[in-house]
């Protein structure tokens, strides 16, 4: 999937006009009272294939290979 530099900004102005995202600051989010129940349902629905793909990995494995201090 390419992602311009411009979509992020476009998809937050997107998601704010709709309603389940509201725009704090420029660089922060957050979930409106319409957002939550959608995020929630999501979250619940890929928890169990998110807790499959990470099964077995340490907490240090996902991490950069700079930030493991190897």
């Amino acid at each position: 999937m390419k992602v311009t530099e411009a979509d992020p900004p476009r998809t937050l102005e997107a998601l704010t006009a709709a309603g389940p995202v509201s725009a704090e600051e420029p660089s922060q989010a957050r979930a409106t009272d319409a957002g939550r129940e959608p995020y929630a349902a999501v979250s619940a629905a890929t928890a169990p294939v998110a807790a499959r793909i990470y099964a077995g990995i340490s907490d240090v494995e996902p991490a950069a290979p700079d930030a493991r201090n190897d």
